[in-house]
């Protein structure tokens, strides 16, 4: 198996841990979300920086932008290990 080139290591690892307290969350979360589709666009629809963003730091702002957002429902949660 060939090792991940070292400039996917951190956005993936940011992603991993994003999704792992995820779903560690999931049984302390609403099912619904708590904020609306507004607040979703107005946090996500923000202008981009004329500046290249670290990777990683782009998966952090966009799991902090859909905070409230997402659904916490286990689908398909028997499939996974």
């Amino acid at each position: 198996m060939q090792k991940v080139d070292s400039v996917f290591q951190k956005p993936l690892q940011a992603a991993l841990g994003s999704a792992l307290a995820y779903l560690e969350g999931l049984d302390r979360s609403p099912v619904a979300a708590t904020v609306d589709l507004s607040v979703l666009r107005q946090r996500i629809g923000r202008p981009l920086a004329n500046d290249g963003v670290p990777a990683a730091q782009v998966v952090a702002d966009l799991v902090q932008d859909v905070e409230g957002g997402i659904s916490a429902r286990r689908v398909g949660a028997s499939l996974v290990g």
